[in-house]
């Protein structure tokens, strides 16, 4: 049967990032909109009578007439206790991950951060005063427009997945384009260092993830600016030795 197409999302009166992530999820990605036809565009509004319906309408009905219900009303992106699906929160679900799974992007590298994040906040006490989560709580007391909650959280999930794509590019850029090598300081110290031309402001990030052993990276910027990385807290070096280290490898 052939997805009515949806016009509409119902959320909480005062959502939590919970249900914003989801809605994001289903209105930023090919999945959601593939899965659910028309929910590109479709309208938010607020639902503010907990798990309870409204109007007695089921969330079955509710999808046949177009509307998505997020965090409400018994249905299957509903993480409170339903007749339907029993206590989510209880099997550590979230709404964000409830959505996640239906489209398929739970495992996903740009998203499992983020679906992860925000599961853990919604399970447990939020754990630090300027989490995202958080901040999000505070505005609903503050802010006595709910959409403008709404826009701050999508932008700010905009950023935070616009910066795992980044570092996701640095990765596939470090394992491509790198050279490492290992070099003696004049000392002695042998010391593995990366040297890569890239732009990408996450380059340092993405080589500690590829090589755990990498003293340090020389990154050289197309405008010829060079910057030197090291990585003095995984494997104890100080810069001093790395710069000489590559000084010597210069004049070699």
């Amino acid at each position: 049967m052939r997805q009515q197409k949806i016009t509409r999302i119902m959320i909480q009166t005062k959502p939590r990032l919970d249900a914003l992530a989801a809605v994001w999820l289903l209105q930023n990605t090919e999945a959601g909109e593939k899965k659910y036809p028309g929910v590109t565009d479709a309208r938010i509004e607020f639902w503010d009578t907990g798990t309870m319906s409204p109007d007695g309408k089921t969330w079955q009905e509710y999808l046949k007439e177009g509307t998505l219900l997020i965090g409400v009303g018994g249905g299957p992106f509903d993480e409170h206790p339903s007749k339907d699906f029993g206590d989510r929160k209880a099997e550590k679900l979230s709404a964000t991950m409830l959505v996640a799974i239906e489209l398929g992007l739970e495992k996903s590298q740009l998203f499992k951060q983020l679906i992860a994040m925000v599961t853990e906040n919604d399970l447990k006490p939020v754990a630090s005063k300027d989490s995202l989560p958080n901040i999000v709580k505070i505005m609903h007391r503050t802010v006595d427009d709910p959409r403008k909650v709404i826009a701050f959280a999508s932008e700010a999930i905009d950023a935070l997945i616009g910066s795992q794509a980044q570092f996701i590019e640095a990765v596939k850029e470090f394992r491509a384009k790198a050279t490492v090598k290992t070099i003696t300081a004049p000392d002695g110290t042998k010391c593995r260092v990366g040297f890569i031309e890239s732009d990408n402001p996450q380059i340092w990030a993405a080589a500690r993830y590829c090589d755990n052993d990498l003293a340090a990276l020389v990154q050289r910027r197309q405008s010829g600016r060079v910057a030197i990385f090291g990585n003095q807290h995984g494997l104890g070096e100080k810069m001093n030795r790395i710069v000489g280290a590559i000084r010597r490898a210069e004049l070699i």
